[in-house]
């Protein structure tokens, strides 16, 4: 799901970058114009969890999709407390989680499709 929007916001705004940090097989998104993402909100995520600052909880493998979902609607409602972010950073973080709030949206409606 990170991948997939990721590519799609990318494709009309390019400005996140994924990073593979070396130590620990975790990967990294963070806003492309910041130098230190570090310092800056950024997502961590590998095969089993995910996390935002200001989220509180981390996503992981355990999740339904439905608490994944409520999950990427804290990270997005916490976007507006970031500090250290102006409000274009902001407003392309709200864009990136409106592109995975639609992604899990669309899994759950296929998911009762074929149930049915």
């Amino acid at each position: 799901m990170i991948h997939n929007t990721l590519h799609e916001v990318n494709k009309e705004i390019d400005v996140f970058e994924k990073a593979e940090r070396v130590c620990d097989d975790t990967f990294f998104i963070y806003y492309k114009l910041r130098s230190n993402p570090n310092l800056h909100p950024h997502i961590h995520y590998n095969s089993s969890f995910a996390g935002f600052p200001g989220g509180h909880v981390q996503m992981n493998e355990s999740f339904t999709n439905k608490q994944a979902y409520n999950m990427v609607n804290k990270w997005r409602s916490s976007v507006g407390k970031i500090l250290n972010a102006d409000e274009e950073e902001r407003r392309d973080w709200r864009i990136l989680f409106d592109y995975m709030l639609s992604y899990i949206k669309n899994i759950i409606r296929y998911l009762l499709y074929i149930s049915t």
